[in-house]
């Protein structure tokens, strides 16, 4: 199903819009989704689709239902292997009146899903903490957007954090944009100075957004940051890195 041109600006319009609209912080170290709050019970047509398309159910799949119909879906989230690495896969289904089909996939496991408003679809963000071992963890932004009786999934940005070893905020509590003053100024994955806690380093006039604040005990204060290099920054690979900045060099922009 094609993408339209409006499809996209409203894609562009919502992403990262939880960060400022829901008091909920996405950045997590242990994923707790509660899928009791989303399943709905499996019904005939349900179970006749999956009779007749010869899937084999198990305690990974959940129903739900994704898109706008009366049809009943549902997600597959569970482990996989690729080349001996373990980790964990979540798919999409589709049902219709004739069949089930796979919508997309991710790498990771469901954090958090979203009714958009206006009955423009769902964001679901989807946290994947990597193959075993792995520091890092990305949360994947998905939207199903509908499009009269279709449904459009589209893959959004992906932010990437240190997970496992890192510092993570409590609580989410800025929606504050700015702009780096200085060069060589460093992203760091616990809000203090040293020469271990080092993830990237970033320029003057790169940009980011600030999502959380603490003061250490020297009175220095840091934001919790998720910098945006979709423009600029050209040597980094990673369009969206969150962890810690000294707030120090960081001017706030402000109308945002």
């Amino acid at each position: 199903m094609k993408t339209t041109l409006t499809t996209l600006l409203v894609f562009l319009c919502l992403t990262f819009t939880s960060f400022a609209q829901e008091n909920v912080n996405f950045f997590v170290k242990e994923n707790n989704f509660d899928w009791s709050k989303y399943e709905i019970e499996y019904t005939e047509k349900l179970n006749a689709l999956i009779q007749k398309e010869e899937i084999e159910i198990s305690e990974y799949f959940h129903p739900i239902y994704l898109n706008n119909d009366s049809f009943p879906d549902f997600v597959y989230e569970g482990p996989y292997e690729e080349a001996g690495l373990e980790g964990m896969n979540t798919y999409f289904y589709i049902s219709s009146k004739r069949k089930i089909e796979i919508l997309e996939s991710a790498n990771g496991q469901i954090l958090h899903i979203r009714e958009l408003g206006y009955n423009q679809g769902k964001e679901i963000i989807v946290l994947d903490e990597g193959y075993c071992g792995a520091t890092d963890y990305q949360l994947h932004f998905i939207y199903l957007l509908y499009k009269g009786k279709d449904t459009i999934f589209v893959k959004g940005n992906s932010i990437i954090y240190s997970g496992l070893e890192g510092e993570i905020p409590d609580k989410l509590t800025l929606d504050q944009k700015f702009i780096v003053l200085n060069d060589r100024y460093n992203l760091r994955d616990s809000p203090q100075i040293n020469e271990e806690n080092i993830t990237d380093t970033y320029n003057e006039g790169n940009t980011g957004l600030a999502v959380a604040s603490k003061i250490d005990d020297t009175g220095r204060e840091w934001w919790f940051v998720i910098m945006d290099c979709r423009y600029g920054c050209r040597e980094h690979d990673v369009k969206y890195h969150a962890g810690w900045m000294s707030s120090r060099y960081l001017e706030k922009i402000e109308g945002n």
